[in-house]
């Protein structure tokens, strides 16, 4: 009898001692499994976190009247949401402008949030702020200038054939197309290179051969680029007098 009531004591603690372990066992994966799904929350959230550039474009008059307009690219592989748009003057911290919106970008398209804002030259920072709660900032210097031209021209004298060679610079936010290179000869403009596009800090070189002293003495000539960057603005370099 104590030989039977022995046996089932050693089966019952046995299987206590089976069960408890199969409950550590499941309570384990349990563990691991929600783990493993915290980790692949936080890993999708950052892969769906917003990702933007803010694309801007400014000119000014003689009278430092000035222009700006503010765009957005969606860098994201999702569509986004832009809240809010801010524009600080940063020589007194003033908020220029606060604008909530509820501006939708398709994903590796661009929005314009400013067009043209009337504004004096001096340094602005920008802030964009979207659905997710991600904060874009950037500092701007206006004037500032986007198609950057440096010429030479050999030889420098106004006999015979001489070379010209222009250095282009997209120095501006935003890829520039549709580049054309001109020479300006009294009042006539003449397209003398032709460039598809200039991706940020790109630059390039072309050159055009000209017969100087076929030009009258009297008439300057002057060399410049214009192009058409993401935002749709006709974009202006700066001017050198060649001879």
């Amino acid at each position: 009898m104590r030989r039977g009531i022995s046996t089932v004591i050693g089966t019952l603690v046995f299987m206590i001692i089976t069960i408890s372990t199969l409950s550590s066992m499941l309570m384990f994966m349990q563990y691991q499994n929600d783990l493993l799904m915290i980790n692949t929350n936080v890993l999708n959230k950052k892969i769906n976190i917003d990702k933007i550039d803010i694309i801007t474009s400014n000119y000014c008059n003689v009278n430092v009247n000035c222009k700006l307009t503010v765009g957005v690219y969606n860098d994201s592989t999702h569509n986004i949401n832009i809240l809010s748009l801010w524009l600080i003057d940063n020589r007194t911290s003033n908020v220029i402008i606060q604008r909530d919106m509820n501006t939708y970008i398709m994903s590796k398209k661009v929005a314009i949030l400013l067009d043209e804002y009337n504004l004096r030259d001096g340094v602005y920072t920008i802030k964009v702020v979207t659905n997710d709660g991600s904060i874009k900032e950037k500092t701007i210097n206006i004037p500032s200038l986007e198609l950057n031209l440096k010429s030479i021209v050999t030889p420098s004298i106004r006999t015979g054939n001489s070379t010209i060679l222009a250095h282009i610079t997209n120095m501006g936010d935003s890829t520039i197309e549709n580049i054309n290179v001109y020479i300006k000869i009294g009042n006539r403009d003449i397209t003398i290179a032709s460039i598809d596009m200039l991706e940020r800090s790109q630059s390039t070189v072309v050159t055009y051969e000209i017969e100087i002293n076929s030009i009258n003495n009297n008439l300057t000539i002057i060399i410049y680029a214009e192009g058409i960057n993401q935002l749709g603005k006709t974009i202006r370099s700066n001017e050198e007098r060649i001879l």
